[in-house]
């Protein structure tokens, strides 16, 4: 069990291949605890660049750009479980153009197209705050799991949408400030969204 532990002032770049490795920082499974992930520089690598499991678990002032250079899913950072009483911080952190591959047909491919800025997959009451995520070629954010809260983050970019919904229940976007760059890019995507945001106020969208 790996508790109260910190990975800090880390520069990861220019990995090379994947072989396997699935983000620059992976916390390896659930029994995570208490990890402070901050202020590490993370760049031209082949797949995500954080994945988080685990409760309590804090990832803050990272600066990411230019992930998934092999890779055709996953996010800049991934929070994997989580429990209500002590769920997980992403705080402050600066993403930037990550990658990702869409397959269009067999033999051609799109790209950048594949990754989303945040993606919290799973879990309950997540804090997803303060963070500027730009020209995200997916989602801005991704969100699945139950009762998490989105707000005050800074959102540009012409992607698939800025906010994707998955299986959630209870969300909460509050104070957010959007910038879409195509009037392609939804605002919320998802479906039965009645059903899954409990709140959504306060947002400023501008195109």
């Amino acid at each position: 069990r790996t508790h109260s532990a910190a990975i800090r002032n880390c520069w990861i770049a220019e990995t090379g291949e994947q072989q396997g490795t699935d983000a620059a920082i992976v916390l390896a499974d659930e029994t995570c605890q208490g990890i402070q992930v901050s202020r590490n520089l993370i760049h031209d690598i082949p797949g995500s660049g954080i994945i988080l499991q685990g409760d309590e678990n804090r990832c803050e002032r990272n600066r990411l750009h230019h992930l998934g250079l092999e890779r055709g899913e996953g996010a800049g950072i991934v929070v994997l479980g989580g429990g209500e009483a002590s769920p997980s911080l992403v705080r402050g952190n600066v993403i930037a153009d990550p990658g990702g591959f869409r397959r269009l047909s067999a033999t051609r491919y799109a790209f950048p197209a594949g990754m989303s800025g945040i993606a919290v997959l799973d879990g309950t009451g997540t804090v997803v705050s303060e963070n500027a995520l730009l020209r995200c070629p997916r989602a801005a954010i991704q969100l699945a799991g139950d009762k998490h809260v989105v707000e005050n983050n800074l959102l540009v970019g012409g992607g698939r949408s800025h906010l994707e919904i998955g299986l959630a229940a209870g969300l909460g976007i509050r104070r957010n400030v959007v910038l879409s760059q195509s009037r392609q890019t939804a605002w919320i995507r998802g479906d039965q969204l009645d059903r899954k945001l409990a709140a959504v106020d306060a947002n400023l969208l501008w195109g």
